[in-house]
């Protein structure tokens, strides 16, 4: 459960940092 929030905690980082660039 807790490697789920984890795993879309991430990937919302990556999509957001990707919007940056």
């Amino acid at each position: 459960m807790i490697q789920l929030i984890l795993y879309s905690l991430i990937m919302t980082t990556t999509i957001i940092f990707l919007n940056m660039i």
